[in-house]
């Protein structure tokens, strides 16, 4: 499966086809038609696996006698070793279908898979990639086939958000009302400022008046009411 190779190639390749960690082999079946030339890496798995063959051996699977297999002797071992591990449902040729449908499922391009498995068109690498594609579309889409659990629920209001020059502006335009009303700029002096407990003011106004009338040391009761803050303030020098 980490060579990509069909089962007539696999059976003849030896180290012979190794080139500085690359496998480089003619596939047989295109050696008179195209004549293309497969050139894979040799994956560290693979690698690890092939440095356990004995070094005069000419090819890397061989028979119980130590020959090279045929393309038939290959395929009925690699039936008796599916048997024997339980991997009924697997064969020779399942193993090339496998890694290229991994490949394709972990984005292969069309052209990439030429590339490994030796075809010279599109036709079969498409095969995989559409198959691929339709898997993942598949899998992100299945979530929709669930009811909404939320329709029926309702989705609470965001808290309202107050830029900073938002509060900047109200609290300028409560000081220059303010102004007025206790006889500043602008104020009606000749009536003399309105008491304070008559007053509505937000908080922020609040604090700097009573601050600056009975300092920090002394403070009344605010009870915030439909969006104001209204101050009962009593003084006792």
């Amino acid at each position: 499966m980490f060579t990509g190779l069909r089962l007539s190639d696999a059976a003849i390749l030896g180290r012979q086809h190794l080139n500085e960690g690359w496998i480089r082999i003619r596939p047989g079946k295109t050696k008179k038609s195209s004549g293309v030339e497969v050139n894979v890496p040799i994956l560290p798995d693979l690698a690890e696996e092939l440095d356990r063959v004995p070094v005069g051996q000419l090819t890397f699977l061989v028979t119980e006698y130590g020959k090279p297999f045929s393309d038939k002797g290959l395929g009925n071992k690699m039936r008796q070793w599916c048997d024997e591990a339980g991997l009924f449902h697997c064969s020779a040729h399942g193993l090339r279908k496998a890694g290229a449908s991994i490949a394709a499922e972990n984005g292969a391009t069309s052209d990439q898979l030429k590339a490994i498995f030796g075809w010279t068109t599109s036709q079969q690498a498409d095969l995989y990639t559409r198959a691929a594609r339709r898997k993942k579309l598949a899998g992100d889409a299945t979530k929709l086939l669930l009811p909404d659990r939320n329709e029926n629920k309702s989705v609470p209001l965001g808290e309202p958000i107050v830029e900073k020059w938002d509060l900047e502006a109200k609290e300028m335009e409560e000081k220059q009302e303010l102004a007025k009303l206790n006889g500043g700029p602008g104020g009606r002096t000749s009536q003399g400022p309105i008491p304070i407990q008559n007053q509505c003011f937000s908080g922020i106004a609040v604090v700097q008046l009573c601050s600056s009338i009975v300092g920090k040391s002394r403070s009344g009761a605010c009870v915030q009411i439909a969006g104001n803050v209204r101050t009962d303030l009593k003084y006792h020098p």
